[in-house]
């Protein structure tokens, strides 16, 4: 049993150790930095090319890192099964558009998706008149597993609508509702 203690560092050791409290902090933005060098460093050892523009083409603030993707490149990329996760959270294009013509685009990429295994559609003023085309992409796309619908303005009718395409869904597992414009009540 003694000899098994003489591995275990004192106290002394331990606190001698640690860096004292007045040693140089980093920043969260020199953190952040870091986190980058080190990812892109990483990326180009494996050969994973950046995204299209880079960090430095994207949005600051909430909007998504990406660069904006026009839906006339974006459905021949889906149709050729190069995509398989979309990101839409603050698509300029798709939030400009009429309820009817946001429906139709949904249906545009359940025609040309499906591959697509993760979808967000985030803060693009989708409402209740979407829902029967969200439904229908869930039910004609048995890879989705994971689906964002954060920040529009879907209520009851619209969320039983889409939750009654996902019940039997074979693979859907993650689903967000969260932060909707329109109140959605409860008993």
């Amino acid at each position: 049993l003694a000899e098994d203690s003489k591995d275990v560092p004192t106290s002394a050791e331990v606190i001698a150790s640690k860096p004292p409290v007045d040693a140089p902090r980093t920043t969260l933005r020199e953190r952040q930095a870091a986190y980058a060098e080190s990812t892109a460093a990483i990326n180009a050892e494996r050969g994973v090319d950046p995204p299209p523009g880079g960090k430095s083409a994207a949005k600051q603030g909430s909007e998504p890192a990406a660069v904006e993707e026009p839906l006339e490149t974006l459905l021949p990329r889906l149709e050729a099964g190069e995509v398989n996760a979309v990101d839409l959270t603050f698509h300029g294009e798709l939030t400009r558009l009429s309820q009817a013509a946001k429906s139709e685009a949904i249906g545009r990429l359940a025609r040309a998706g499906e591959a697509i295994e993760t979808l967000k559609l985030n803060s693009i003023g989708l409402d209740n008149s979407n829902a029967d085309a969200l439904a229908h992409l869930i039910r004609g796309n048995a890879r989705l597993w994971a689906l964002q619908l954060e920040g529009n303005a879907l209520t009851e009718p619209g969320i039983v609508t889409i939750a009654a395409a996902m019940d039997a869904h074979p693979s859907l597992t993650e689903v967000s509702f969260a932060s909707q414009k329109a109140t959605i009540s409860t008993p």
